[in-house]
Formats: C-alpha cells, sequence, structure tokens
C-alpha cells in the first residue's frame, strides 16, 4: 500500500485578537474532522512580541501529517474577510507518494485574497497544455 502526501507550508503574521479567532476557530474544526471527516489544517504560532506584530502563524503539512489545501484555503478566506484584510496569500503545494504511482506526484498553487480562491494544479494543466499541442500538431500536419 502506497502513502499519499500533501506538502506545502507558509507563514503569516497576525494581531493578537486574529490568533484568538484563529484558535477557536481551528478547535472547532477539529472537532468536525472527528465527527463528520472534515479535513484538518495544521498551525503553529509563534510569539514574536515585543515586535509591531504580535504573533507568526505558520501553516504547513509535511512528512506523514496530513492537511488540506482545500480547507486551508476556505479558512484563510473566512479570516481575511472576518478582518478586513487585503493581503493576497500564495500557497504552493506537493503531492508526493511513497511509492511510484502514476498517480502520485504532481502539484499546485493557490491565490487566496477576501475576493475568492484561484487554483492550479499540475495535472489539469498538463492535460490542458497536452490538447492544446495535439491540435497544434494536428494542425500542422493538416498544412
Amino acid at each position: 500500500m502506497a502513502n499519499y502526501y500533501t506538502n506545502f507550508s507558509f507563514i503569516m503574521n497576525i494581531s493578537e485578537s486574529e490568533k484568538h479567532w484563529s484558535e477557536r476557530f481551528l478547535i472547532l474544526s477539529e472537532k468536525l474532522v472527528k465527527e463528520e471527516n472534515y479535513e484538518p489544517i495544521n498551525v503553529e504560532f509563534r510569539d514574536l512580541r515585543p515586535a509591531d506584530v504580535v504573533y507568526e502563524a505558520w501553516f504547513y503539512s509535511y512528512g506523514d501529517e496530513y492537511s488540506s489545501v482545500n480547507a486551508l484555503s476556505e479558512f484563510m478566506k473566512r479570516f481575511l474577510v472576518k478582518f478586513e484584510r487585503d493581503d493576497v496569500i500564495v500557497i504552493e503545494w506537493a503531492n508526493d507518494c511513497s511509492k511510484p504511482r502514476v498517480d502520485g506526484f504532481g502539484g499546485g498553487a493557490v491565490v487566496i485574497s477576501r475576493l475568492g480562491i484561484d487554483f492550479i494544479n499540475t495535472t489539469v494543466w498538463a492535460q490542458q497544455m497536452s490538447k492544446m499541442v495535439g491540435r497544434r500538431l494536428t494542425e500542422e500536419r493538416a498544412t
């Protein structure tokens, strides 16, 4: 049996009130993970006082850890809307597998703002590019 992993990491500076809200949200989401198959979010908070920004939030998934890019993206959008922040967050992720599997590798990126969430993954992009190149090759042969 193969193990599949999704790896990503990013850091964001947040205020004490934003940290408090995030912690409460994440506690609720942990209950959903256990009760309703909700996807988990991994985060650690680092105290940066006496800096202007009080905390650094490190969102991550690596190795045997599992965290969902989708769940994290929805959380971050809610966070940005709640605190009326104009940040644009970019998360790049890598998919990996413990064994050589055709579907076990790839990745993608997501751009998150309070206005929305936009994803691209390498599998979809590669399929689109393959079709486009195939059409161009067919057109070239026809001429």
